[in-house]
């Protein structure tokens, strides 16, 4: 007879249970931070404003995503609906 879908390991892992490999990415993660992390601030505060402004900002993607960029085209009200896609470089000044 067969068991209907069940979420979960069927009693091979607990659920929620990490493996060994995301504990130690984790434990990586956590040491890379703790001994970088003063050390980059200390970087940063040598820094010119310009430069700070670059790394501030690329740092802070990883906490807050950017938003895209959305760029409009005003058009007479008679034209066709039109889907328009634009890449946007945004390491471009």
């Amino acid at each position: 007879m067969a068991k209907g879908f069940q979420k979960g390991h069927d009693g091979f892992k607990p659920k929620g249970a990490k493996s060994t490999r995301t504990i130690e990415w984790e434990a990586f993660g956590k040491e890379l931070l703790e001994k970088g992390m003063p050390r980059a601030l200390e970087i940063m505060d040598t820094c010119e404003d310009d430069k700070f402004m670059n790394h501030f900002t690329g740092l802070l993607e990883y906490f807050k995503p950017k938003l895209a960029r959305v760029d409009t085209l005003a058009l007479p009200e008679n034209t066709p609906a039109l889907t328009k896609i634009e890449i946007i470089d945004s390491t471009e000044s």
